[in-house]
């Protein structure tokens, strides 16, 4: 995955990657065939390699057998090519790239990663749940905070109505749901991911995301940066990565992360979790904390967030979003008619400019001018070191503090 790629997925390369390896193989397994067009075949083959994802999480299996794919190739080019087209495509199946001979078994395929499996699972979600209900896989095979960072990053380049959709009919099941497998934590794992997504605004939703009497074995938390409020009420929690999340407008209450995941910045809004158990992960290292000191480390994070003062200064919370946002991706680009809300906002808000020219100014600003990339000739912006303006030191480093005094902001 090139420069290039990376810029044009706006930070997320692994749906980037997986959707460029998809264009490519439509027209590769065509071939010089003119009876369907290439973007319907690459749909096509993206439709395919997600039902083989769906099936390997249902039997709980990392393999596929050849017979079955080009059964799945034959039904789903079915209707769209000539019958002959599609026998020869079937025939083809051994050909898709993203789908790896076993070693000591030339009949079945596999994907080359977890990653890649992660990748087509989470799309399958999306075009089975709302009509089918939930996989036998998500009854059988517990998801990892991995596969909630993919999904979301799945999410985040899918139309709101989809989403919408979705989320609606995942909580219904969710409210259905007993206790049998791991329907619930996975179901309750995959809505907490996309929470952040509701809206496309700065706006704090009337109605919060809530999760309430959930054990959830694995689950993640993404950047609530003002777009939505989160709940979770007397929840039980395994195992919760938060580590880059911003989560000031999270709210828990009766909620224990037995083993939470951390770095310096994470912040925390006025309630937090009971955590027994603390794993901080720190320049490369990771540093294990217990009981009333894991307590106390989380407490800090929560009182950073408390001397921003009740009502932040709007400018500075543009700073924070800019920096968070180059965590998660080296650069926002500068049109927009983009998925990504969260780049459209920070470029929209009316203290871009200013915040702009101030960072400019102080060399922590690089701007790659009207690069071509698909779509309109864009502009692109890199905050410089941007990890410093989120770290407890923030407002007494040298080198952020005379930023931060030109803000206005108070210390």
């Amino acid at each position: 995955l090139g420069p290039e790629s990376f810029r044009e997925a706006q930070g997320e390369p692994v749906v980037e990657l997986m959707e460029s390896i998809v264009r490519r193989e439509g027209p590769k397994l065509i071939g010089d065939a003119t009876d369907i067009a290439p973007e319907l075949a690459a749909e096509l083959c993206g439709q395919v390699l997600s039902e083989v994802a769906r099936m390997m999480m249902d039997d709980e299996t990392d393999v596929v057998e050849q017979e079955w794919l080009g059964l799945l190739i034959e039904d789903a080019f079915t209707g769209h090519a000539p019958p002959e087209l599609v026998k020869a495509l079937a025939q083809r199946a051994h050909a898709l790239a993203l789908l790896e001979e076993e070693a000591g078994d030339p009949r079945s395929r596999s994907f080359p990663h977890e990653t890649v499996r992660s990748y087509f699972f989470a799309r399958n979600i999306f075009d089975f749940f709302p009509e089918h209900g939930a996989t036998n896989g998500l009854y059988r095979v517990p998801l990892g905070a991995d596969d909630f960072r993919i999904f979301n990053r799945v999410a985040r380049h899918r139309p709101t109505d989809v989403l919408d959709r979705l989320r609606k009919s995942m909580s219904e099941k969710l409210r259905e749901a007993t206790g049998y497998g791991y329907l619930r934590s996975n179901l309750g794992g995959l809505l907490l991911s996309i929470a952040p997504l509701a809206d496309d605004d700065d706006t704090l939703s009337d109605e919060p995301f809530t999760l309430a009497h959930v054990e959830l074995r694995d689950a993640w938390m993404a950047d609530l940066l003002g777009a939505q409020r989160v709940e979770l009420h007397d929840c039980l929690i395994h195992r919760l990565d938060v580590r880059g999340a911003d989560l000031r407008h999270a709210r828990f209450s009766g909620t224990t992360a037995f083993e939470l995941l951390a770095d310096p910045y994470v912040r925390f809004g006025e309630t937090i979790p009971e955590v027994p158990s603390l794993i901080v992960h720190e320049e490369g290292r990771e540093r294990r904390l217990f009981g009333p000191e894991a307590g106390s480390w989380v407490s800090v994070r929560r009182s950073l967030s408390d001397q921003d003062g009740p009502e932040p200064d709007e400018r500075l919370e543009l700073l924070y979003k800019f920096a968070r946002v180059s965590m998660r991706q080296y650069a926002i680009r500068s049109s927009m008619d983009l998925n990504d809300s969260s780049s459209r906002n920070i470029l929209s808000s009316p203290h871009w400019p200013a915040l702009k020219t101030l960072l400019e100014t102080h060399e922590r600003l690089e701007v790659d001018g009207d690069r071509a990339a698909s779509g309109p000739s864009s502009k692109w912006f890199h905050l410089i070191a941007g990890a410093e303006f989120l770290a407890p030191e923030f407002a007494t480093r040298t080198s952020t503090r005379r930023i931060l005094e030109e803000l206005n902001a108070p210390l």
